[in-house]
């Protein structure tokens, strides 16, 4: 039997953004019409899904695998605002939305951030940067303050 992956869904005047979080996936199929069909395997289990979407799309998807994610857009045909990606209740508890990419109606321009490159996690790569500055202000302390001289010159601090 295969698995239901968790979907992170977000939205823009003129795109849906999907993120299906697995990791090391192999043998990604993806078919889009009125209908979203997915199936791959990861970590030596299937997973798959098929739901009909709310509105139609173009059949054309945008997909990138990158790391533990699988990212999916999809253009709108017409831009309305979606309540909801799917009125399948099957999938309410696999669905959530994608807060790191949400984009209020009220919000959206549909200027040029609203064409977002899925390659591109905005939401990942800020916390990535945080966690850099933690990481090197941590440092910093540990060799001003403990005298550790060997890891200041591997480069922990800079030059």
């Amino acid at each position: 039997m295969n698995k239901i992956p968790s979907i992170l869904w977000s939205q823009t005047k003129k795109n849906i953004n999907l993120k299906i979080c697995l990791n090391d996936s192999k043998n990604v199929n993806l078919i889009v019409d009125d209908n979203i069909n997915f199936d791959c395997e990861s970590n030596n289990s299937n997973y798959s899904f098929s739901f009909k979407l709310l509105h139609k799309v173009q059949s054309e998807p945008v997909i990138n695998i990158f790391g533990n994610n699988i990212s999916i857009l999809l253009t709108k045909d017409e831009e309305v605002w979606w309540s909801r990606i799917t009125e399948d209740i099957q999938f309410k508890k696999h669905i959530k939305v994608d807060w790191d990419k949400w984009i209020d109606e009220d919000e959206d321009d549909g200027g040029e951030d609203s064409n977002q490159n899925p390659n591109l996690d905005m939401g990942n790569m800020q916390e990535m940067m945080k966690m850099m500055q933690m990481q090197n202000m941590g440092n910093e302390e540990s060799c001003n303050n403990t005298g550790n001289n060997d890891e200041c010159s591997k480069g922990c601090c800079g030059p």
